[in-house]
């Protein structure tokens, strides 16, 4: 199992409780991918924010039924190219490919 950790110091004036940035379509999501043949495997991580606190409902893809508490890894999902082109565009997100972190902007299907 890997783990993401992430450390930031600061000072705080003012408002403590103010955010700097959230996510645009949601909580906060990053997606791990890995190509199988001609289809690829998304793994879907949603996580908390000040915003989609912890028990926050996620769903991977507007088509899907199915709702995931937002706490880390949703579930990996199988998807065509065609799918995976669309999640990359509509999604600005973190995207990570063979240990290596892009954004999902700055990825093409050929990076797989």
């Amino acid at each position: 199992m890997k783990e993401v950790l992430v450390s930031i110091e600061y000072v705080t004036i003012g408002d403590g409780g103010l955010s700097l940035c959230e996510g645009d379509s949601g909580g906060l999501v990053k997606f791990d991918i890995k190509r199988v043949g001609s289809e690829y495997l998304i793994s879907h991580y949603s996580y908390p924010s000040s915003s989609y606190r912890l028990g926050t409902l996620a769903k991977f893809m507007d088509e899907e039924t199915t709702r995931h508490l937002a706490s880390g890894l949703l579930d990996t999902f199988r998807v065509s190219e065609k799918e995976l082109n669309s999640i990359l565009d509509v999604q600005f997100a973190p995207v990570e490919v063979d240990n290596k972190l892009y954004w999902s902007n700055e990825i093409s299907l050929s990076d797989l």
